[in-house]
């Protein structure tokens, strides 16, 4: 059976039993669901978890990509400490004998050690939003190039978290201004999650 895989961040995840809009849709067409949106998640984040897909061969040219793009200020690390994973909205993930942490610019108030501590406030010092712009146009090439040589689509949600490094395609820039479909100012509820479920299908049967 084809496949749809999601790529974002909480955006886009199952945090708080949340079903997401990409299990929506992949139910809605008949396909089966692969998640790699995750809390707290980057476009490093994303770009491994996919390309691990398709170096595995789980995602071919059968399938389709589609990918929320989020913050550029985010970067992932492997931490030799072992992180308590919560099972809400989970923000680290186990990963050979240690952590997989995502840094984000609020990575020092789950911090589990004074090095820890210590990254988190290199990855804020060391950050300057034009060089991170530029890395994430590079890296993004990569990626694009890759999956149109496999013939593989990809489709992007546009959001509020890609505000300054859009790909235009499926215009979400808006699905967080009704407070009906939202859990908070940042993330949808269940309600929106159908929403944005119901955009994206719509675009995809545009072809």
């Amino acid at each position: 059976m084809a496949k749809i895989i999601v790529g974002g961040c909480s955006f886009s995840d199952d945090a708080y039993g949340i079903t997401p809009w990409g299990a929506i849709v992949a139910r809605e067409l008949n396909y089966d669901y692969i998640h790699a949106a995750a809390s707290a998640g980057s476009n490093f984040r994303i770009w491994r978890t996919i390309t691990n897909h398709i170096a595995d061969k789980t995602i071919t040219s059968d399938d389709i990509i589609i990918i929320q793009y989020t913050m550029l200020d985010r970067k992932e690390y492997w931490s030799p400490h072992v992180h308590e994973i919560y099972d809400h909205a989970p923000i680290s993930e186990h990963y050979d004998n240690g952590t997989l942490i995502r840094l984000t610019p609020h990575f020092r108030e789950v911090a589990q050690s004074q090095q820890e501590i210590k990254l988190s406030q290199c990855h804020n010092y060391f950050s300057n939003n034009k060089f991170n712009l530029e890395t994430f146009w590079y890296h993004h090439f990569m990626f694009a190039n890759m999956c149109e040589n496999l013939n593989i689509t990809v489709r992007y949600l546009n959001t509020l978290y890609d505000e300054n490094h859009k790909i235009a395609d499926i215009d979400g820039t808006g699905l967080l201004d009704n407070t009906k479909w939202t859990r908070d100012s940042s993330h949808l509820n269940q309600d929106g999650m159908y929403i944005a479920a119901e955009l994206v299908l719509q675009e995809l049967k545009k072809g």
